[in-house]
C-alpha cells in the first residue's frame, strides 16, 4: 500500500456566509460559505495511480466573507469507477459550524473528477444533504459546490430542518 500526504495552503480567502429564508419555503435555510482545504491524504490501494478503491480524505476551515473561520469540514471519497482520465468518486462530508462545531450538515453524492485531481468534471456539483446536528438536526436539502483556485470550495446549501 502506497500512501501520499499532501498539505495545501489556500490563498485568497474571499467567501460569504449567510443564513436567510429563501423562496423555496418559509422554513428553508440557505447557508453560503467557503471551505478552504488545509490537508489532503490519499491512500493508493490496488493498482498504482488512480484506481477503484483508492481513498481520499480532506479537511480544513469554513470561512465567511471577512476570512473569519466559522467552522471546519471533513470529507472522504472512494473512487468507484475509472475511465481514461475520469474517475467517479462517492463523496461524503460534514460541514460543522461554530466554536464547538456542534451545528453541522452532512452531505453525500457521487461525482466525476479529473483523475488524481481536485477539479470536478462539471464546474458546479450538487450533493444531497442527508442530515445534521444541533441547530440543523434532521436537515434535508442540497448543497451546490464549486471548486475554485487553490483548493477553495464555494458552497451554497439550501435545506429544511425538523423544527
Amino acid at each position: 500500500m502506497k500512501r501520499r500526504i499532501i498539505a495545501s495552503v489556500s490563498l485568497g480567502l474571499v467567501g460569504a456566509f449567510a443564513v436567510s429564508a429563501c423562496s423555496s419555503g418559509s422554513d428553508a435555510i440557505t447557508l453560503s460559505f467557503q471551505a478552504k482545504i488545509q490537508q489532503t491524504n490519499t491512500v493508493d490501494l490496488g493498482s498504482s495511480g488512480s484506481s477503484v478503491g483508492d481513498y481520499i480524505s480532506r479537511s480544513g476551515d469554513l470561512v465567511d466573507a471577512s476570512g473569519t473561520v466559522i467552522g471546519g469540514f471533513a470529507a472522504t471519497a472512494f473512487i468507484n469507477h475509472v475511465s481514461g482520465d475520469i474517475e467517479a468518486r462517492f463523496v461524503q462530508a460534514e460541514f460543522a459550524f461554530g466554536e464547538e462545531r456542534t451545528d453541522s450538515i452532512v452531505i453525500m453524492g457521487d461525482e466525476l473528477f479529473q483523475a488524481a485531481e481536485l477539479q470536478n468534471v462539471k464546474p458546479k456539483v450538487s450533493y444531497a444533504i442527508v442530515g445534521g446536528t444541533g441547530a440543523y438536526v434532521g436537515a434535508r436539502g442540497q448543497c451546490e459546490v464549486a471548486v475554485g483556485e487553490d483548493g477553495v470550495f464555494t458552497v451554497t446549501c439550501t435545506f429544511k430542518t425538523m423544527d
